[in-house]
Order: structure tokens, then C-alpha cells, then sequence
């Protein structure tokens, strides 16, 4: 808790704490010790919260920010000057009811010229009125309440003491209360430096609308944080008479851990305290009850008293026992609390926020894990099995190629044979020179052949040879052969060509014999082979799938074992969550569920 004055350092110790007690803790009533006369010290440096000009007309400014102290040795004292101006994010939250929608319809009544969005209902009964997260963003500052005279009044101003004119907005005799608030009107005046500041509106706990919706809030809320990047304050709305039951525990536990780093952050709203009825002993006792129930850390929170009802009533046409004037002043001192701690305190990154789960995620995952155990033993079984088979087939895979190697080893050399001698290669089969005994005239040839005679060519050795009268067939070949009119001994060649295959048909048909059965065998064996190795790559995927999946159970578990998600993940891990809710928890889901989360969970 802080409180705020014109000068640093210039109260003594205990009225320091004291001050920030009652006066930016409750947000009104007299501080423990203060002397008749002194106003409550809020944001302003006027040192006073409520003022009677003695010009009806001028305008009271407060100022701007000089010092804050903290209540803490520790803290340093920050200036005006060391305040960010980079706007704040603040949450508020609470019960269904509890007056978060009322109170910031009285921020924006004191710091929008009355303008209050058309979505700031406030609820009747039980029934909520804010479904989703809704940002309103505000100008806000100081701000002090400045009392106005009535024109048509004859009292001048200083005719009361200043002890007295406090009393009329703490509650005096009545006589002179009454005299006085038809004498004074409550004017809000802000100070001259300003600071954005976005509130965002939750809906309350105990939603009316139905169970698991209070869980899907804190999701909301999460949300928004991962959006925004930064927060300022964590404020908590209750009203007056609400109990610190089981829900509202629920709800404030969930934050108090999942930013307990940042406990100094939180503030305590109590909403529809009736400054006519102050009773600082009963303020006490609702705070010390807190702080019994949340352990002796809850002492950092701030707590700040309001009744944010009141009615803008115009000079002439008032309801004196309504007490409108004097609400209003006494919220108006409440708010310079509330805005003073919001802008005192350190804005917390949220980028690398963990979300902690809400207790139905905390069930889904104790099936999760009973779920992910059982399917992670059953496939690390699978996973034997398969690796087993797999190293069978690796085995027997590996006989196979040696029986192939062996088998092209006794075909190799036939099958080059085979091809060296079974192709239509053309292999000389006969050569015969012609020759005359006299200078010229001619000489019939004749080739005869065991096999098919393919091709044949002739040589002359002088243009005036010629080959003439052939007669062929099969096996047998005719030519005359003429010396033309050029007497020559020697006349040229004629070659006989068949094929190869033609020339070793008896040592091709041994070689097939022998080779046929040993194709065969080696045919069979490549057969085995393609097979066996498609089942070596199918239970190498199976291995590999089924190491995806363990390692994806494994995620599952370690991920059902911690309290936290990034908030990064969280959107498409609550659509999950949501799908989860009210059904059993199944193999499939584990295995989606695997998808989506990070590989490394941790």
C-alpha cells in the first residue's frame, strides 16, 4: 500500500503506514491519528481530499504527481518525472454481481463526462451481464473532489471550520450533515497529467450461464493476456456482504499462483460500502479475514473501499437523504487510491506468461495420464514385437542376397558366353580366291556351306572384273567371275559370312540347358528377395511409427504432469480441452492430442 503527498519524506513513519491504511486502503475514513481538520491524502498534491473554495466558480486543479512512498524501507521513492507514460492494462475481476461493471461505470462517470458505454450493464440478481472480456481504455489521473456552493446560498465560505466540512462528507450529526450537503455540491477535479489506463471487464465467477464457463473465462482472460503483452494490475471487485466462499477461493487462487511473482500487483475492491454507516473496525476485520485465508503473503494486497453508486443531481432538485453529494465525494477519493496504485506499480511482461490449467484441465489430465500409460506400455510391446520380426526379416533377407550372389556367380560366365556366341554377328565361314591360266577370260565359283549362308562379298582386283550369273540359295552360292578385256592371273575373292549363332548352335543349346534351372533358382530367390525386403521396409516404418507415437505419449504424459501451458499453445490446446470435456478420455484423443501439443512439452 502507498499514499502520496506535496513534499517527499515529510511524515513521520508510523503516519505514513497509517495513512496508506485508511486512506488509499479503504478509500475514505479518517486515518488512524489524523488530527480534526485534515483531509485524507489521495493522488493530488492539494494534501487535502475534499476542498470549500472561497471562489464558487473557479476551478481547483490538483496538480501533477510529484512523490509516492511505498510502505516498504526497501522501495525507492520514484518522481513524476520516472512515471512511464506507456498505457497500462489492468484486469478486473471477481464474482458474478460483485460490482466490477458498477465500478467502472463510476471511472468512466468521473473520467468520460458522464459517458458510460452501453455495454457497462450492471446486473440484477444473480445474473450475469459481461459474457466476454471486454477492454474499456480510459484517460485517467489524479483526481480530488472540489466542493461547490450553492449560488442562491447566503453562507460565505470559512464561516465553518474545515473540521467540520469534513465530517458532512464522513458523517457528522445530522443537523449540520443535512445543512451542508444542501449547501455543497461534489465536483471532481483531475489533475493535469494523464495516463492511459485499459480496463479489462471479466466476467464473474458463478456465472449464471451455466457450469465450466468460470474455466473458460480464465482462458478468455489468458487470451487477452498473450495479446496485450503486459500488465499492470490484477484487480478484484467484491461486493459488500459476499462472502469469501469456495468459488470467489477458486478464482483468486487461480490467479494468486499463476502470477505469484507478481503478487504486489493485486488490489482488492470491496464494492457497496456505505460511507453513512463507516465502520472502520468492520473494513478491518473484512481484510484481516482475508489475509487469514490466503496466508500471510495475501498482506501485499491492496485493499480500497468504495461505494461507486451515486446519482448526478443538479442544484435546486436533490434528495437530501440520499446523500448522493457525499458518495460521490467519497468515491471520487477512492478512485485517486485505485488509479494511484495502478500507475504506481511495475508493469509485468506476459510474452513468456505460463497459463496454469483450471481444475478441469487438471482432471482431463489425470485420465490423460492413466489414458497415455496404458497406451504407451501397449505400444513399447508393439514396438518389441515389431523391432523382433523386423531383425527376422533383416536376418533372412541377408540369406537371401547371399543365395542370389551365388547364383549370378554360376550364371555370370554362362550367360557372357550366351551372349558372346548367341547374336547375328557375321563370322566368315568361307574364302576362295579366283585364278586364271591364261591372261584372260572367265571362271565359275562355287561356295557350298553347312549352314545358312547370310551375306556375301566379292573383291575384284581391277575395274574390268565382274561377277555375273549368280545363283544362290540357302547353302550354296554360283558366280561367274570375268576378267573383262584386261588380261589378269589373278581376278579378286569371293567371302561366304553366316551368322554366329548359326556357327555354335549345338554349345548355345548346351549352354541354355545348363543355365535354364539356374535362372530359375536365381529367379526365385530375387523373388524372395523384393518381397522380403517390402516387408523389411514395411516394419521399419511400423517401427518408426510406433517409435512416433511412444515418443508422442511420452509428451502427453509429461505434459499431463505439469501445471502450465505457454500461452502460445494455448488456443488450439483448449479447443482440445473443450472437445474432452464431459467424455471419457480415449486412445484417439491421446494420439491428437500428441499432434498438437510442442515436442518438447518441457
Amino acid at each position: 500500500m502507498f499514499a502520496s503527498c506535496a513534499e517527499p519524506h515529510q511524515e513521520h513513519d508510523g503516519e505514513v503506514a497509517n495513512e496508506a491504511q485508511h486512506s488509499s486502503g479503504s478509500g475514505y475514513g479518517k486515518a488512524e491519528g489524523q488530527k480534526e481538520g485534515e483531509a485524507a491524502v489521495g493522488l493530488g498534491t492539494s494534501g487535502t481530499g475534499l476542498l470549500a473554495d472561497s471562489e464558487e466558480d473557479d476551478s481547483y486543479d490538483t496538480g501533477s504527481i510529484i512523490h509516492w512512498h511505498w510502505d516498504e524501507d526497501d522501495c525507492k521513492t520514484p518522481s513524476k518525472g520516472e512515471l512511464s507514460n506507456q498505457e497500462r492494462n489492468a484486469i478486473v475481476v471477481g464474482p458474478t454481481t460483485g460490482g466490477k461493471s458498477e465500478l467502472l461505470r463510476a471511472l468512466h462517470r468521473l473520467y468520460n463526462n458522464n459517458q458510460v458505454p452501453d455495454s457497462l450493464q450492471v446486473g440484477r440478481g444473480n445474473l450475469s451481464t459481461t459474457a466476454t472480456v471486454t477492454k474499456y481504455p480510459l484517460q485517467v489521473s489524479s483526481i480530488s473532489c472540489k466542493t461547490v456552493r450553492k449560488r442562491d446560498c447566503g453562507m460565505r465560505p470559512g464561516q465553518k471550520a474545515m473540521s467540520e466540512l469534513m465530517r458532512i462528507f464522513k458523517g457528522g450529526n445530522r443537523d449540520s450533515r443535512d445543512y451542508y450537503l444542501d449547501t455543497y455540491m461534489a465536483k471532481p477535479v483531475c489533475g493535469k497529467h494523464t495516463f492511459r489506463v485499459n480496463f479489462l471487464d471479466c466476467p464473474g465467477d458463478k456465472d449464471s450461464r451455466g457450469a465450466g464457463i468460470d474455466e473458460q473465462h480464465f482462458e478468455e482472460i489468458a487470451g487477452e493476456l498473450a495479446q496485450l503483452g503486459q500488465i499492470s494490475s490484477i484487480i478484484f471487485v467484491i461486493g459488500k456482504g459476499m462472502a469469501y466462499d469456495s468459488s470467489f477461493k477458486t478464482s483468486f487462487l487461480y490467479l494468486w499462483d499463476w502470477l505469484k511473482d507478481h503478487r504486489r500487483n493485486f488490489i482488492m475492491i470491496h464494492t457497496k460500502w456505505s460511507m453513512l454507516l463507516l465502520d472502520v473496525d468492520e473494513q478491518t476485520a473484512r481484510v484481516h479475514e482475508f489475509e487469514d485465508m490466503f496466508g500471510e503473503e495475501a498482506k501485499q494486497v491492496k485493499h480500497i473501499f468504495i461505494d461507486s453508486k451515486w446519482e448526478d443531481e443538479v442544484e435546486g432538485n436533490r434528495d437530501s437523504m440520499a446523500h448522493h453529494q457525499q458518495r460521490k465525494a467519497l468515491a471520487i477519493q477512492s478512485v485517486d487510491a485505485l488509479v494511484a496504485n495502478i500507475l504506481m506499480m511495475p508493469r509485468l511482461d506476459c510474452s513468456n506468461l505460463q497459463f496454469n490449467k483450471t481444475p478441469a484441465m487438471l482432471e482431463i489430465d489425470r485420465q490423460l495420464k492413466a489414458s497415455g500409460d496404458a497406451a504407451l506400455k501397449a505400444r513399447e510391446h508393439t514396438l518389441q514385437q515389431a523391432k523382433s520380426e523386423l531383425a527376422d526379416v533383416i536376418c533372412h533377407l541377408t540369406d537371401v542376397v547371399k543365395k542370389i550372389g551365388k547364383h549370378q556367380q554360376e550364371v555370370l560366365p554362362l550367360r557372357t558366353r550366351l551372349a558372346h556366341i548367341d547374336n547375328s554377328d557375321l563370322c566368315e565361314i568361307e574364302r576362295k580366291d579366283v585364278y586364271l591360266w591364261h591372261l584372260w577370260g572367265w571362271k565359275t565359283v562355287t561356295i557350298q556351306s553347312a549352314v545358312p549362308i547370310r551375306d556375301v562379298k566379292t573383291y575384284q582386283t581391277s575395274g574390268t572384273v565382274s561377277w555375273d550369273k549368280w545363283e544362290k540359295s540357302r547353302y550354296r552360292i554360283d558366280v561367274r567371275c570375268d576378267s573383262g578385256s584386261v588380261p589378269r592371273y589373278r581376278l579378286g575373292s569371293i567371302i561366304a559370312y553366316a551368322y554366329t549363332r548359326d556357327m555354335h548352335t549345338e554349345e548355345i543349346q548346351q549352354l541354355q540347358d545348363k543355365l535354364r534351372p539356374q535362372e530359375e533358382l536365381l529367379k526365385q530367390q530375387e523373388e524372395i528377395f523384393r518381397r522380403e525386403e517390402s516387408r523389411e521396409s514395411n516394419k521399419k516404418e511400423q517401427v518408426e511409427k510406433l517409435a512416433r507415437e511412444i515418443m508422442g505419449n511420452q509428451s502427453v504424459i509429461a505434459f499431463a504432469g505439469q501445471g502450465t501451458i505457454n500461452l502460445s499453445d494455448l488456443p488450439r490446446i483448449n479447443r482440445w480441452y473443450k472437445q474432452i470435456v464431459g467424455s471419457q478420455v480415449e486412445p484417439s484423443h491421446v494420439d491428437e492430442l500428441s499432434r498438437i501439443i510442442p515436442g518438447d512439452p518441457s
